[in-house]
């Protein structure tokens, strides 16, 4: 999967993406009576690891931000974004496993998540890809392109 992604936004972005060893995240970072791992301290300890570089990080474990039982994903402006398969998977919701719809899943969120990296809102535009990912139906029903509102204020 992390090819696929690597090669994705390599295209869409023309960046240099490099994959890096597997990090341990420290456990404090772990919330044991949730079963999860709170993203903006997870966020924090990225940009520590790699403070002169963007991160695009992409874990399998669940993930949670204050005030919400769940998130998909979370960025950092101008720093680190960090997405979750673990929700994205076909088979957390029952479905059968579809190894391209999870990797289209994983793949639109890192586009929305490095979106936000790069300082754009949530965008009203239905289909856009910085629509909002509150559910995974959101997710499965938007494009991986931004509109053009978001292209203009990307560029």
């Amino acid at each position: 999967m992390l090819d696929n992604i690597k090669r994705e936004l390599r295209k869409k972005f023309k960046w240099s993406v490099d994959i890096t060893n597997p990090l341990e995240i420290p456990q404090n970072i772990f919330n044991k009576f949730r079963n999860q791992y709170e993203s903006s301290l997870t966020l924090e300890f990225l940009t520590k690891q790699f403070p002169d570089d963007h991160v695009v990080a992409i874990t399998n474990s669940d993930l949670y931000t204050t005030g919400l039982n769940f998130i998909f994903g979370q960025a950092k402006i101008g720093k680190a974004m960090i997405v979750s398969t673990h929700r994205l998977a076909p088979t957390f919701y029952k479905d059968r496993g579809n190894e391209k719809l999870h990797q289209d899943r994983v793949l639109k969120e890192c586009v929305h998540e490095i979106g936000h990296m790069f300082g754009l809102q949530h965008c009203k535009e239905r289909g856009c890809i910085m629509s909002p990912s509150g559910t995974i139906k959101d997710i499965d029903n938007k494009s991986i392109e931004f509109c053009h509102m978001c292209e203009l204020q990307l560029k």
